[in-house]
């Protein structure tokens, strides 16, 4: 497992990273900068998951993925929509030789 200051990385690699979630109405082109490392949920209330199972997530994504803003997506389809970004980062990530 890595250690914190590698997983810190992770979180910080966001900056200025397109959007890879791109739900409708998705505003997270390349250099901007609301997108952050979105975590998946890990089914514990209040824990994050590891920032290896985030995606890079702007704040339009972010706010319909966790419910702060209402979504045309049914459950199922964010959650497909957030794995989906999770693997694009995850390739990202790979490239810049953060993983």
């Amino acid at each position: 497992m890595a250690d914190k200051r590698t997983m810190s990385k992770l979180t910080k690699a966001a900056r200025g990273q397109p959007c890879t979630v791109r739900l409708d109405g998705c505003y997270g082109g390349p250099e901007n900068e609301t997108v952050v490392a979105a975590h998946l949920c890990n089914g514990s209330f209040g824990k994050k998951a590891l920032d290896i199972h985030s995606a890079f997530c702007c704040a339009s994504c972010h706010d319909q993925l966790d419910g702060r803003k209402p979504s045309s997506n049914s459950k199922e389809e964010l959650l497909l929509s957030h794995l989906l970004g999770m693997v694009r980062t995850q390739q990202i990530l790979v490239s810049k030789g953060l993983m």
